[in-house]
């Protein structure tokens, strides 16, 4: 790898220049915003294009020591703003390349203006080996060359304030009413959602604080185990349409109290409560918001609180993905529309379950049409809406496009990092595209933006299992396991994640576990064709054979439609040399 030294005043690659001395971007000649830290990380990058360069050594280039900082969200944050500034895509980069678990590469073309050796060092292919290491070698050493810079910029040597990091728990439920879960649910998620739009605040996503569901804890053991600086906690108490809310932000390391509020509101002033908490958070913590975020925050799915009472059912309904749930939930979603009908989110959740209920119970092509149909409404009222995006990848997942549905998964995804569904299909479409390296490199991001939802596990399971992984593998079930357990303890009726446990169980060797579990799935849903199949999975991992080809026959009885699944199920693994197994898969096709 060539090292530009000494160092060029001006670095250029497609319309963009660097101008060294005084830490400018400038595009066309026009000046692009970027701040003094991401500049240092992208002239570091761009002085070894072609070159791989670790994030360790960039922490070694830009943080010192003795410098108390985040490092991993650091080099993210500046990742994010350089190909904010650029442009660029991760996903189809034209400059910068994400090499997973390892670093970056600068991969365009650059051109500088010191005289070089030859004219062939002057551009540097994209694709270029690395043959030397990176020429700085300590975080002294960059600083040392960057102290001019600095100096112009005004700034001082790099100490990052403290972050303020946040912990939003599900609000504890004291009408005690199990009717009343989805209203505490859907308020605590649309307040992470609010303070998640704030840039100034990192706040954990609902898969970080699921499992503290109902547990007694307090805010100092939270913010211990999270390593967050506060934590929201409160009540909510319904009464007919009356709501009364408590809420107090707590301080982890002292334990004391940064700012508490009730409030005593008719139900439709639900919006307006979860305005105010996010507001009241931000002045507390001393952060002031800008027009775009005081912007989104005062932005709202729906003016009809009715409407969004029955959307909050739908989707409650709607994670349980049983049959008759599913049905339910559609049934909510359009009680939603008919108090709105340009409610682009109970469009988006008619969608999901229409493409739900075609994959696992009713392969008809009606489903798929209502499906598609509302799913083009809800794009046309909100094109970028993250839950319609998300709608739209499943959709195409159910047909077996599976390029179409990556494709709109990883829109979700980029509109919303936590994108509820998003991840289960970007996972089943690479699995079923034989995509198992990149599936592989994004397990760590699927469960800890989706991991409170236990259909998330099962297609990056295959997909580590199918590389070989059997620790990861391994891993994952344990994972999904405790997320399940945690599950049935809130609603011990959701057969499908029952039989899913029966799986978990079976496969870490628990077989009475399992059994139990299986019987228990079968009884609440005996003619469930999902569970059904899921239960022969549990009868394939013990070694059953008989029960296990006898459930796969009652699953087809029942309708079971994904039969280009089951001869590659590495969980009836004991199966695929039976003749009535290959009978059976052959009948169907």
């Amino acid at each position: 790898m060539p090292s530009l030294s000494p160092r060029s005043p001006c670095i250029s690659f497609g319309p963009f220049e660097m101008d060294v001395a005084v830490g400018e971007l400038r595009k066309a000649g026009i000046l692009v915003k970027l701040q003094p830290q991401p500049f240092q990380v992208l002239l570091l990058l761009a002085e070894h294009a072609g070159a791989l360069v670790t994030r360790e050594e960039i922490q070694r280039c830009l943080w010192s020591d003795s410098t108390f900082v985040d490092f991993e969200h650091g080099i993210n944050f500046s990742i994010n703003q350089i190909r904010g500034a650029l442009a660029d895509n991760a996903e189809k980069p034209r400059y910068i390349e994400t090499l997973p678990r390892r670093g970056y590469r600068f991969i365009a073309p650059v051109n500088t203006a010191s005289k070089r050796d030859s004219p062939a060092e002057m551009e540097l292919p994209a694709g270029a080996a690395p043959t030397t290491k990176l020429r700085y070698r300590s975080a002294s050493d960059m600083r040392a060359d960057l102290q001019r810079l600095k100096h112009d910029s005004g700034r001082t040597p790099m100490h990052a304030p403290e972050e303020k990091t946040l912990v939003v728990l599900y609000f504890e439920n004291l009408s005690r009413d199990a009717e009343d879960e989805y209203l505490r649910d859907g308020m605590t998620e649309d307040v992470i959602t609010e303070l998640s739009k704030i840039k100034k605040l990192r706040v954990f996503p609902r898969a970080a604080v699921f499992l503290y569901r109902n547990r007694v804890i307090t805010a100092p053991q939270v913010g211990q185990e999270l390593n967050a600086t506060y934590v929201l906690g409160g009540t909510i108490r319904r009464a007919g349409n009356r709501l009364r809310i408590t809420a107090q932000l707590v301080e982890t390391r002292t334990g004391y109290s940064a700012w508490a509020e009730r409030f005593d509101r008719e139900l439709k002033d639900l919006f307006e409560v979860q305005d105010e908490i996010a507001r009241s958070i931000t002045q507390a913590l001393r952060i002031t918001l800008s027009a775009q975020e005081e912007e989104a925050i005062a932005c709202k799915p729906t003016e009809d609180l009715q409407a969004y009472d029955y959307y909050l059912r739908g989707r409650s309904f709607a994670r349980r993905e049983t049959r008759a749930d599913l049905e339910l939930a559609i049934q909510m979603y359009e009680h939603a529309i008919m108090l709105d009908r340009h409610f682009a989110l109970a469009k988006a959740g008619v969608a999901a379950a229409c493409a739900k209920i075609y994959e696992w119970h009713e392969h008809d092509s009606i489903r798929l049409e209502r499906g598609l149909a509302n799913c083009a409404v809800a794009l046309t009222f909100e094109p970028e809406l993250a839950e319609a995006l998300a709608a739209r990848a499943l959709l195409a997942y159910v047909q077996k496009l599976h390029d179409e549905a990556i494709h709109y998964a990883c829109r979700a995804i980029e509109r919303k990092a936590n994108c509820e569904g998003a991840y289960f299909v970007l996972g089943g479409a690479l699995f079923a595209s034989d995509r198992w390296t990149e599936g592989a490199a994004l397990v760590k991001r699927a469960v800890e933006a989706n991991g409170d939802d236990y259909n998330v596990y099962t297609p990056f399971m295959n997909i580590v299992r199918s590389l070989g992984s059997v620790e990861a593998a391994q891993s994952l079930r344990e994972q999904e396991m405790r997320v399940l357990e945690h599950h049935l303890q809130l609603a011990p009726e959701d057969a499908r994640a029952r039989i899913l446990l029966s799986g978990d169980y079976a496969y870490l060797g628990r077989k009475e576990a399992a059994v139990l579990q299986l019987h228990q799935a079968m009884a609440i849903r005996p003619h469930d064709s999902n569970i059904l199949y899921n239960a022969a999975c549990t009868y394939g991992l013990i070694g059953e054979k008989e029960d296990a080809l006898a459930m796969l026959k009652s699953a087809k009885e029942y309708g079971y439609t994904n039969w280009g699944w089951v001869s590659r199920d590495p969980d009836l693994a004991c199966l695929h040399d039976d003749p009535g197994f290959r009978l059976l898969v052959e009948g169907v096709h």
